[in-house]
């Protein structure tokens, strides 16, 4: 039963891998690439994202239990500098995965006429791009605050703002992307019916 207990610590860290691995997913789906800078970059976030896997249940575990009294509290934990050092530690990991992936992207951005990409999917890259820059700039936002060794659940909480700002984001560069596409076609049909 304890072990059933940290069922949604694992189901949190669960979602946060599958994070991982949707923009992973999304990055080979819309580009396809096989360089070798791309094969290295790959390596480096599989590597992160297996490092992390360990310490993401910790935190998560500590953070249910602490709230929720589900599961067990992590030990050891005694003073607010080794909080702080969780803190640091878990957004340099995570500051770190999302780099990787801001430079995946980046990279495609810089091959886009060799992909030769759309109006809408170059809007959509950089969209992907920005939303990376949001991940990192919220991981460093949360080590700045540990850094003070003043703050015990601040550093853990900016992390809500993921969701409104990538949120946002998605909007802003969907709707742009949606426009993009729809100029095109309407293009493509326009030159249907003069050739017609």
């Amino acid at each position: 039963m304890r072990v059933f207990a940290g069922f949604p610590a694992f189901v949190a860290t669960f979602a946060m891998l599958m994070w991982f691995w949707t923009s992973h997913y999304t990055f080979f789906r819309r580009y396809g690439l096989e360089d070798g800078w791309t094969r290295f970059l790959n390596m480096v976030v599989l590597l992160l994202v297996v490092f992390l896997a360990y310490p993401l249940k910790f935190l998560f575990g500590s953070a249910f239990a602490t709230l929720f009294g589900w599961g067990e509290a992590a030990t050891g934990i005694s003073t607010l500098t080794q909080l702080s050092n969780i803190y640091i530690l878990y957004g340099g990991g995570l500051g770190a995965v999302w780099f990787v992936y801001f430079l995946l992207y980046w990279h495609a951005y810089r091959k886009r006429e060799a992909l030769r990409l759309t109006a809408a999917e170059i809007i959509l890259t950089r969209g992907s791009i920005m939303a990376m820059l949001i991940t990192m700039a919220v991981c460093l936002l949360s080590i700045g605050l540990a850094l003070q060794d003043r703050y015990e659940w601040e550093p853990g909480v900016v992390y809500s703002l993921f969701g409104p700002a990538l949120g946002l984001n998605g909007w802003w560069h969907g709707s742009r992307a949606r426009k993009a596409e729809a100029a095109f076609q309407q293009r493509r049909e326009t030159l249907a019916r003069e050739q017609a």
